[in-house]
């Protein structure tokens, strides 16, 4: 991967700084404003290639954006010169490019994040890993011996099965994983938020470079320092590069607490959380966010129980509101909820998360009346900070409606249980 065509050159032209310091100079643009750009240009059936074709004032007639001046894109497309000695030297390092419409660009990053998938990716090793069947391994910087212990036999475990580990590349969990799975002869995928070129010299990864069992990629300059932003920014692509994705050990705020609320917010892939000791963890508050907690016997018993039932995360699509419907019939079973033992029974509780639980004992709590908060935080032993997260997620779910004045909760009334918005 030596040369980068006409339209990767233009990305790069445009969004790379080029070099690491640019006094002076034009800062490239971000991937947003190139998103807008790129969708201009298209609507006028010009490809980005066409900007290094003849004058690009031409080309740019008509564009009009504060952010992005004709002015400024003139001046980046100029630096010819500057890019053809930054491609000399990434090469000479191993670092190759993709642009979106490479063939080797990660499909799973264009699906799930649209148009937020990065123009470009820097990249050194073998690329067909980005298709791989991959598990996301995360966690804290600073982790516990103990941790760092088990995430490294979890990646020689992910390495035996046949996974391919995607991470970080950042010290601490990151990297027991991903020299766990190396370790073992396993596959593996870096995501780096700065530093590539550094890290792609380094001695810990270069025998599993050249035996292309490993790639690092980076949507950053190669050369680019560590920043708190970046760092953040680049944890969406490593969960969706994963199809399934497990937290080690989180604290209750910084980049592994607020990938993993991410995640759960997009729902790209079911996120698994190793129990933990540590009060100061937010592990167990990942699994009321919707999180699962992963199975206790995974080095044992192999990492692809988390492919098959009881362990396979459903998605919320997979439950309609209508099974949560009990039939009178078993009235002679009722607990304290109304129907929730044989409601359990039928649809096998175990497969549920803890929140899918919350919402079978919840339809039973309000089948015959509505309730208070207090009062439903007393009948299921809740804190009043769950009750009321999952009470808001409840009702944007469609399960229930907020009454007012006094403020109760009831079920959501609808004529046709066949018509009501899935819920699990």
């Amino acid at each position: 991967m030596t040369t980068i065509n006409k339209d990767a050159q233009v990305i790069l032209l445009l969004t790379s700084p080029l070099l690491k310091t640019n006094k002076g100079g034009h800062q490239p643009i971000t991937p947003l404003d190139w998103n807008r750009l790129a969708s201009w240009l298209d609507s006028r059936k010009l490809k980005p290639s066409d900007l290094l074709l003849g004058d690009p004032n031409v080309h740019l007639r008509g564009w009009d954006d504060k952010r992005c001046p004709v002015e400024r894109l003139i001046a980046l497309l100029g630096r010819g010169i500057v890019l053809g000695i930054a491609m000399e030297k990434w090469q000479r390092a191993g670092i190759w490019v993709l642009c979106r419409t490479d063939e080797d660009y990660p499909v799973k990053l264009k699906d799930r994040l649209k148009e937020h998938a990065p123009p470009i990716l820097y990249g050194c090793g073998n690329p067909k890993l980005l298709k791989a069947d991959c598990v996301a391994v995360v966690g804290s910087r600073k982790a516990t011996e103990d941790d760092l212990k088990f995430t490294s036999a979890l990646g020689t475990n992910l390495a035996k099965s046949g996974k391919t580990v995607v991470s970080g590349g950042a010290r601490g969990i990151d990297t027991a994983a991903m020299l766990g799975a190396i370790q073992a002869e396993g596959t593996v995928v870096g995501i780096l938020s700065d530093s590539l070129s550094r890290m792609s010299a380094s001695q810990q990864y270069r025998k599993a470079l050249l035996q292309k069992n490993l790639v690092l990629i980076s949507p950053y300059f190669p050369e680019a320092n560590f920043s708190v932003g970046n760092a953040m920014g680049r944890n969406k692509f490593i969960y969706c590069l994963a199809n399934h994705a497990i937290v080690v050990h989180s604290g209750r705020d910084g980049g592994t607490w607020n990938g993993a609320l991410e995640n759960l917010k997009k729902q790209w892939v079911p996120l698994w959380v190793k129990r933990s000791d540590d009060r100061q963890s937010g592990n167990s508050e990942l699994v009321n966010h919707g999180g699962r907690w992963l199975p206790d016997n995974i080095l044992s018993e192999g990492i692809r129980q988390l492919d098959t039932p009881p362990y396979k995360q459903q998605k919320t699509e997979e439950l309609p509101l209508s099974v949560m419907s009990v039939p009178e019939k078993n009235a002679g079973n009722k607990d304290e909820g109304g129907t929730v033992k044989s409601a359990e029974k039928a649809l096998n509780i175990e497969e549920f998360s803890m929140y899918q639980c919350f919402c079978l004992k919840l339809k039973a709590f309000l089948t015959n009346r509505p309730e208070d908060q207090k009062s439903l935080e007393e009948k299921m032993g809740l804190t009043a900070t769950q009750m009321k997260l999952w009470l808001k997620k409840a009702q944007d779910d469609g399960l229930v409606k907020k009454k007012l004045r006094p403020v109760r909760y009831v079920l959501a009334e609808t004529e046709d249980v066949s018509k009501q918005t899935t819920l699990f």
